[in-house]
């Protein structure tokens, strides 16, 4: 998703219908140490997945005029596992008041712990299970997120979109809690075990997994257009030239493959591309097929954890 297409839907939306009529939610639940992360971050899908269904949201959007919303997902790591919450923006056809917010925020509490506890999880607290404010202006937007996420008062921060959009790319606040690209920078430093495993274990969980979804409807409501893939954005944002197109087959086989001086080959084949451009591609993956002695990449045989006696038999074979 383009960076700005957050932003740029929650201005127009204030300025079509006045301050007070984006509002900001937060939704968290109870989390343990030791919980592998997609068991919670499947609870707090399917959780917001009960929370907008059926008639009691329907009521919600009637009663305080909700016409869309975009959800986030922002993710920390700390002492206690695993934090995942989501980060929603509701946009509301009229402007809302303390009280409308403070009616809102009871009722979707009420049906949010509801569905947390249908999951067998110990119910969120009023303090920390939902969070509602209103937007004022698009100041007021960055202000708040920028509070929540990085701590800084957003006089001059980072558009909307980077912030409500992708907290799990930002630096995280609390002591002791750190966001997936922290934990991969300081693995990148330090080189220890458990920040590499936790990384890992965020690559599969998130693996498909959308990071924002906007409801339908809201793109054509502020003129955005049909969102552009990924892609789309990298070659018409950045630029840049073709190295090599990995088939189907053999993509699925090399994402997995080990490389040679570590677990990931991707990683090592990212640093051939930099270095030597599309002939270090092509030298790198003559090398990894000759290794495992076969003549195609997607016949490889691959080895997600150190090989035992019987699997390094075969490779010596």
């Amino acid at each position: 998703m383009r960076a700005g297409d957050v932003d740029q839907a929650a201005a127009t939306w204030l300025t079509r219908c006045g301050p007070g009529s984006v509002l900001l939610l937060t939704l968290t639940l109870p989390h343990d140490a030791g919980e592998r992360l997609a068991v919670v971050l499947g609870a707090v899908r399917r959780a917001f997945s009960a929370l907008v269904a059926g008639r009691a949201w329907q009521e919600d959007k009637a009663a305080f005029q909700l016409a869309h919303y975009i959800r986030a997902h922002d993710l920390t790591v700390g002492p206690k596992g695993w934090h995942p919450h989501l980060h929603i923006l509701l946009f509301a056809t009229r402007p809302l008041d303390q009280d409308a917010i403070a009616a809102l925020r009871a009722r979707l509490f009420r049906r949010w712990g509801a569905a947390v506890s249908e999951l067998d999880r110990r119910a969120p607290s009023w303090e920390h299970g939902v969070s509602l404010e209103a937007a004022r202006s698009r100041h007021d937007l960055t202000r708040y997120v920028c509070q929540v996420v990085t701590d800084a008062d957003g006089q001059d921060g980072p558009d909307v979109a980077m912030e409500v959009a992708r907290g799990d790319l930002k630096s995280s606040r609390h002591h002791g809690h750190r966001s997936p690209w922290q934990l991969l920078e300081d693995y990148g430093k330090t080189r220890t075990a458990r920040d590499r495993q936790l990384f890992r274990e965020y690559e599969r969980a998130t693996r498909g997994v959308k990071a924002i979804r906007w409801s339908n409807g809201l793109r054509a409501a502020v003129e955005l257009g049909a969102e552009l893939t990924d892609q789309q954005i990298v070659m018409e944002e950045i630029g840049g030239q073709v190295l090599y197109e990995f088939g189907p087959r053999e993509w699925k086989g090399f994402r997995d493959a080990r490389g040679f001086f570590g677990p990931s080959a991707a990683a090592e084949l990212l640093e051939q591309a930099e270095l030597g451009g599309a002939g270090g591609v092509r030298a790198y993956l003559r090398a990894l097929a000759q290794r495992n002695t076969v003549d195609r990449l997607d016949r490889i045989p691959y080895f997600g954890v150190s090989p035992g006696p019987r699997s390094r038999a075969a490779l010596a074979a």
